[in-house]
């Protein structure tokens, strides 16, 4: 799992796509398996596998815009 300092995603859980096997520690497994329930203030955000997997591409794909428009990192 990949430690976060804690951080709520910006994302609806409709939009955090799901993993083979869940896993409750993780801040977006937590947003699909307990939509209406916040993520324990107690515990650091990680994220498992899967959707560090899915982070890094939205990452890489940010980044790609940014340079095909010239834009700078914010």
């Amino acid at each position: 799992m990949t430690i976060f300092p804690h951080v709520t995603p910006a994302l609806a859980p409709a939009l955090i796509p799901g993993v083979a096997v869940p896993d409750e520690r993780c801040m977006c497994c937590w947003y699909v398996l307990h939509p209406d329930m916040p993520y324990p203030d107690e515990w650091s955000s990680t994220l498992c596998a899967g959707h560090d997997a899915w982070y890094e591409m939205k990452r890489q794909a940010r980044r790609a815009r940014r340079l095909q428009t010239g834009e700078r990192a914010s």
